[in-house]
């Protein structure tokens, strides 16, 4: 069922999230406006709904038409992309494509990915060495979420902070990593260690995101990598960490695999079927 919200007149709306997943279900993955035949002329109709503006759905409730809440996840995406880390699409490993290797911890990495992808009921915390996958979940995840999706490093983070400082924005800066629908934040932890107040700074902006994004859980799902083992994320910040940590909104997957880039180790990061 569709959670409603109450905005600040009193009026109700609908979770950003259930929105998108609504248009995915009911459009099987048009992702272009040219796909709507009406989106060319103007029609008083939604070509898919034909409904003036809103459509009625049995399952979902009463949702804004298609073709505007494919405009709205238009907008959202040029929005996020001044603030996404760059990568190169032919280089990422789908996710039902993954090499498990036949290891307990990244077939359960791989299928609670997979879950994401398809309800976005919960966060996600993935802890593990470097080179066991993590990165390309985050990535393959954004994929597939498309303009939903903020994939973020933390040095990419930091440097972005530290431009908006300059430049007098940081406030828009939090404001729409806060409120970006989908947050994927890959290797939380690298900028602790320094000790200069520009760490500090940078620590205190990522817990005030997560600790806003935390109280609205649900209509902000989050995805978090670490090189730290479960131990070390409550020992370097219990206040994010226990939030990351919460078994009521958050899954903890730990992968304890061998170097994917290891000359002893490396096999196609793909699965051969």
């Amino acid at each position: 069922m569709v959670r409603t919200y109450t905005d600040a007149q009193g009026l109700p709306f609908i979770s950003e999230i259930d929105s998108w997943l609504v248009w995915r279900e009911k459009t099987k993955g048009f992702t272009d406006l040219e796909s709507f035949p009406a989106a060319r002329t103007n029609a008083a109709y939604c070509p898919l709904c034909q409904k003036d503006r809103i459509v009625t759905d049995e399952k979902y409730g009463r949702m804004y038409c298609l073709c505007f809440m494919l405009q709205y996840q238009q907008k959202i995406g040029l929005k996020l992309n001044k603030y996404r880390t760059p990568f190169d699409l032919f280089e990422v490993v789908p996710i039902e494509k993954m090499d498990d290797r036949n290891q307990p911890d990244m077939i359960e990495a791989i299928s609670a990915f997979k879950h994401f992808v398809n309800t976005l009921d919960s966060w996600l915390l993935v802890s593990g060495p470097r080179g066991t996958g993590k990165t390309n979940l985050l990535m393959s995840t954004a994929i597939k979420l498309g303009p939903m999706a903020l994939y973020l490093s933390a040095d990419d983070f930091e440097h972005r902070l530290f431009y908006a400082l300059e430049t007098g924005n940081v406030v828009r800066f939090m404001n729409d990593i806060k409120r970006a629908p989908v947050l994927l934040f890959d290797d939380w932890g690298t900028e602790y260690g320094q000790s200069s107040s520009g760490s500090s700074f940078v620590n205190a902006k990522f817990r005030a995101i997560i600790n806003w994004r935390y109280a609205y859980w649900r209509e902000f799902p989050t995805a978090v990598t670490t090189n730290w083992n479960p131990a070390q994320v409550l020992e370097q910040d219990a206040r994010v960490g226990s939030r990351l940590r919460d078994d009521r909104r958050s899954k903890l997957l730990v992968i304890n695999i061998s170097d994917y880039r290891d000359k002893k180790n490396r096999r196609n990061h793909a699965s051969n079927s």
